[in-house]
């Protein structure tokens, strides 16, 4: 299949399964995905891209710019950005233990092939489709997360539409929580309480 402008970032494939190209004839490169959603590809065919351009255990990704090509590591992102924050109701009981963020124990069902996976919304819409409903907590966190993010987990990798209406989701690997968490500036955390549909 082609990269075409105004495709998704970060196509969902398979470990090592060609996306598409870039390019035409024999100036056209491969570009590859980041395996399973929301988890970094830890080596594997994708490295030969653009060589050298992506860091050791990952492959550099592609993302259009207009009709240009450019390495995700060329895309901005930094301490010139808006402060990332994103969004997560947890299961009734879990509040506590994720004040500080992810927690590992929490998020223990596996897919297809044995991975295991958190899920935060981009924004409030996202996340109160949760709050507040059955098995979720009455409210949700807020993580205002530091400068070099972006960097870190970029959204190619690990940002993905939620709904028809536009919502998108940050999937998170379990093996990831850690590095994820040392990300989150904790002086800025809020809990926001939220009750079928009702903030009070």
């Amino acid at each position: 299949m082609g990269v075409q402008v105004g495709d998704p970032v970060g196509v969902d494939v398979r470990d090592g399964e060609e996306a598409g190209h870039v390019g035409a004839g024999p100036a056209a490169r491969r570009v590859f995905g980041v395996g399973a959603v929301g988890t970094r590809r830890r080596g594997g065919e994708g490295e030969d891209v653009d060589a050298g351009a992506g860091r050791p255990g990952r492959p550099p990704l592609l993302c259009l710019a207009g009709q240009t090509p450019v390495l995700v590591h060329n895309c901005p992102t930094g301490a010139d950005e808006e402060p990332v924050k994103l969004y997560r109701s947890p299961q009734k009981g879990n509040r506590a233990s994720e004040a500080r963020g992810l927690n590992p124990a929490n998020h223990t069902d596996v897919d297809a092939n044995g991975n295991s996976f958190a899920y935060l919304g981009d924004s409030e819409s996202v996340v109160r489709q949760y709050a507040g409903q059955g098995v979720y907590e009455d409210g949700y966190h807020v993580f205002t997360m530091k400068p070099g993010f972006l960097d870190e987990f970029h959204p190619s990798a690990y940002r993905r539409f939620h709904d028809k209406d536009g919502g998108l989701q940050w999937i998170i690997d379990v093996e990831d929580i850690e590095d994820f968490n040392s990300f989150i500036d904790h002086s800025k955390t809020e809990w926001v309480p939220w009750e079928h549909g009702v903030n009070f």
